[in-house]
């Protein structure tokens, strides 16, 4: 039988799900998670890394194809696209607006759930009610058709788009949030600091809200995977950022035009958001496997 640890005895390593990643048979895992990390690296350093300007034509190489083709060229390693702009700087800066908009939009929808989440489970009572219909309405206006009606009457830019995700992917946060607040409260440690007299707020922070991580991070990856593929959407409908920013859903919605003669232009940045996708989820999918060897967090 395994040996029982002291509580409060557990390393930082035991308490930290991230630390899943580093286990030996979750391989997988840790290449999601290394590949999510490099691309965020090249993201923020995509002026330094690009090798040309992503919104400068040159109509003298217009359609070059990648490489692998023949006609390639090492000086454009994925070609350019129908105005000769490289698309191997494109892809590379549309890896800043796909993670800009799935960070920023799970941080900020975050914060919104959280919250509400931990008012409702602690106080219980009129505050869960409102909080409950709120999370109610929400969950009664389907994600992609509200984000489609907002954005056809605000226009599309890319802090509309980052505010609408933000007020509309919240709901997973609350519903998590609520229903652990609800368990964690009736803990023994919640209660002696209660008993102690220490305030609501503090309470929620330092005691309940540590408790939680584990499964609000697995709800993060699932939400910026979600934002993610939204803001692609709204970009391949032309509701999102706008020509001649680049990004992944637009990039695969002006090559639909040369899908029959040139699919490279579709597929690169087509397969650039599957694997994105697929290693954010198997990220959160890592985490969600996660048990806690203690109780309390400290």
């Amino acid at each position: 039988m395994p040996e029982d640890k002291a509580p409060g005895s557990e390393s930082i390593r035991d308490r930290w799900p991230l630390s899943r990643f580093f286990d030996s048979g979750n391989i997988a895992a840790l290449i999601a998670l290394t590949f999510v990390c490099a691309l965020c690296v090249i993201a923020v350093l995509a002026p330094f890394i690009a090798p040309y300007d992503p919104y400068q034509p040159n109509l003298a190489n217009v359609m070059v194809p990648p490489v692998w083709f023949g006609g390639g060229a090492w000086s454009h390693p994925l070609g350019t696209d129908s105005l000769g702009r490289d698309y191997l700087s494109r892809l590379i800066f549309g890896a800043r607006i796909s993670l800009l908009v799935g960070f920023v939009a799970t941080f900020i929808s975050g914060l919104i759930g959280i919250t509400l989440g931990l008012l409702a489970g602690y106080f219980g009572g009129k505050v869960d009610s409102i909080v409950s219909f709120l999370i109610s309405v929400r969950l009664g206006m389907p994600v992609a058709l509200a984000a489609l009606a907002v954005v056809s009457v605000a226009g599309g830019s890319l802090t509309i788009i980052v505010v609408v995700l933000s007020l509309l992917l919240w709901d997973r946060f609350a519903l998590v949030a609520r229903g652990l607040a609800k368990q964690i409260r009736e803990q023994e440690f919640v209660v002696s600091a209660q008993a102690l007299g220490c305030h609501p707020l503090r309470v929620m922070i330092t005691e309940i809200l540590p408790n939680m991580r584990t499964a609000l991070v697995v709800v993060a990856t699932l939400e910026v995977a979600n934002a993610i593929l939204l803001e692609s959407a709204l970009s391949f409908l032309g509701m999102g950022v706008k020509p001649p920013v680049p990004s992944w859903g637009l990039m695969i919605a002006e090559a639909k035009q040369d899908l029959l003669f040139d699919a490279w232009l579709m597929f690169i940045p087509g397969t650039a958001l599957l694997f994105l996708l697929l290693a954010v989820n198997v990220v959160g999918d890592s985490v969600s496997q996660y048990r806690p060897q203690g109780g309390r967090v400290k």
